[in-house]
């Protein structure tokens, strides 16, 4: 399964959310009992330098919801950068499900 490009932006010092669901070939939304979800913003030349991370919690309904305090927001520096959110299943496999560009804006 192919990551889902969308673009992503952030009001620094103010709280944000996103929520997203991992879905199979058939469209079907995936069971995320016992996966594991992380989401990272990065330097965009540098995957390396991490500026954020944070670990998403899932839903009943297999909602992976990310948030970030407006304190931690505000520790962003204004500008663009890389965001990932990934899952790992029980067995250990990882897998990219969503990534873009994150903007961070005053």
């Amino acid at each position: 399964m192919v990551a889902v490009r969308k673009d992503l932006v952030i009001d620094k010092g103010s709280v944000f959310e996103v929520s997203v669901r991992m879905k199979d070939s058939n469209d079907a939304v995936v069971d995320l009992s016992g996966y594991t979800t992380q989401f990272e913003i990065s330097k965009i030349n540098d995957r390396a330098v991490v500026i954020a991370d944070s670990v998403p919690t899932v839903d009943d309904d297999n909602w992976i919801n990310v948030k970030l305090t407006d304190e931690e927001t505000d520790e962003i520096p204004v500008g663009k950068y890389l965001y990932m959110i990934n899952v790992q299943n029980p067995s250990g496999d990882k897998q990219r499900l969503f990534t873009g560009e994150i903007t961070v804006r005053l």
